[in-house]
């Protein structure tokens, strides 16, 4: 028995990397993602019985701010078409009280499954977890669901691989979901390999848009009855979230299984040179390139990338905190980075001391400063600690994203939307990047003496 897809069906078996350079071009014409601000999916949204055992998902809420923050959510149908929601009205709004984490169990309708779009304000953190109760009763058991936003979503012509999963006749079975985050149809190649590379099943298929698609027992429906480490190799021509769980049918126990990790991870290995991704333009500037001093409290650096048309915009970069300058509430400089001037900003980024505790973001093109949408959120910054800096501007996938690590642990994530869909660099313009301030321009604006700046690399990709 096959796969049943959801829409028109091309038969012939795809091959497992090279099948998408039919959708190089496809991409030419992808839609958005349809997240704007803040918006983000819980993938498996269940209140239902399956074979005897009783799922429920539970939702997580944190606020960061100190004050209220609200947000709204959706309950989408499996196989609904999001697209027809009327998200003027059938949200629900939602408030949260500072500092405060509120647990839901109920935003799912009775006996449903689907997903959940949640939109929040911008201190809002989401977590979700099922919980499965066996149907003799007992303990429920809980597993972690992974919140699809823009960082973890599977951009087009990317093959994402779900191993381990198995089927033993009676006691264990495997569910297969194709979440589309597109507002158009959506094409997949869909593959089935055993643990020794066979392949069982090969397949393009059509996904609605803003849709969760669910195969219950998919290795059943390829006539599997008893075998275990088989995998599902998923290729799309637009963002999507493929994934899958495993349920154990005695003990209400179930494995979400969200898509692999690889060799395409852009994090180094400590020590390892900088490698350019292939067809884009870098500038590593090692090591410790500036300390602001009295006199030299600023570093411009001018980067001359190709005229051309650019999508992505990745700036990495290290920062030793030096400690605070007076205002110490004042604008700690990380970064300020144009095209040539002020009116085109791909990003400016500050930190803020006691009394304020903040990062702020601004950024805009062909806009003035006052213009330039500001977004402030909540970090504790410590002197003597050192913070990485990552920073993504994509118009592509319509997303800008300032992750901050200290010590590998996420410290905080800055979402913001560009406002351009590409970056036009005319002959003859230069990028450029300030760090920290000229003492006596602005009171508010203290030069970041003895702060270090390290291992800056930036990327621009077409």
């Amino acid at each position: 028995m096959r796969l049943e897809p959801m829409g028109k069906i091309n038969t012939e078996e795809v091959m497992k990397r090279g099948l998408f350079a039919l959708c190089t071009l496809i991409l030419l014409a992808a839609p958005q993602p349809v997240w704007g601000g803040g918006a983000v999916y819980v993938p498996l949204a269940l209140d239902r019985e399956i074979d005897g055992n009783h799922f429920k998902t539970e939702i997580l809420v944190y606020n960061d701010a100190a004050e209220t923050r609200t947000l709204t959510y959706l309950f989408i149908k499996e196989r609904a078409n999001g697209m027809q929601a009327d998200r003027g009205s059938e949200p629900v709004e939602v408030s949260v009280a500072p500092r405060r984490t509120e647990r839901f169990d109920d935003l799912v309708p009775g006996n449903q499954i689907g997903i959940l779009e949640i939109n929040a304000d911008e201190d809002i953190f989401v977590t979700a977890r099922l919980i499965g109760t066996p149907a003799a009763g007992g303990e429920p058991l809980r597993v972690e669901l992974p919140v699809v936003t823009s960082r973890n979503a599977v951009a087009a012509g990317t093959t994402a691989v779900l191993p381990g999963l198995k089927r033993t006749d009676g006691e264990s079975l495997s569910d297969y979901y194709l979440l589309n985050l597109n507002t158009d149809y959506t094409e997949c190649a869909i593959e089935v390999f055993r643990r020794d590379g066979g392949k069982l099943f090969g397949q393009t298929m059509l996904f609605g848009p803003v849709t969760l698609f669910q195969f219950m027992d998919a290795l059943g429906l390829l006539n599997v009855t008893d075998a275990e480490d088989l995998s599902i190799a998923t290729t799309c021509d637009a963002l999507t979230h493929p994934f899958a769980t495993v349920h154990d049918l005695e003990t209400a126990q179930m494995l979400y299984i969200p898509p692999a990790g690889g060799g395409t991870s852009t994090l180094e290995v400590p020590g390892a040179p900088f490698v350019c991704p292939a067809g884009s333009t870098c500038f590593e500037y090692p090591d410790t390139f500036f300390v602001p001093t009295r006199s030299g409290p600023v570093r411009a650096i001018y980067m001359k990338a190709p005229a051309g048309t650019y999508t992505k915009v990745h700036l990495q970069m290290e920062v030793l905190h030096g400690g605070w300058q007076s205002p110490s509430s004042g604008l700690h400089n990380i970064f300020w980075f144009v095209l040539e001037r002020n009116r085109d900003m791909i990003g400016y980024v500050n930190l803020m001391g006691p009394n304020q505790n903040q990062i702020m973001l601004r950024h805009g093109f062909g806009l003035s400063h006052g213009e330039k949408p500001k977004i402030e959120q909540h970090l504790k910054a410590t002197p003597g600690e050192t913070y990485l800096f990552d920073y993504l501007y994509d118009t592509n996938l319509g997303i800008i994203e300032l992750l901050v690590l200290n010590g590998g642990k996420e410290m905080t994530r800055v979402f913001a939307t560009p406002n351009v869909n590409k970056i036009d660099v005319p002959q003859g313009k230069r990028f450029r990047i300030d760090i920290s301030f000229t003492p006596g321009l602005n009171p508010n604006e203290p030069p970041t003496y003895g702060w270090q700046y390290r291992n800056l690399r930036v990327e621009f990709a077409p």
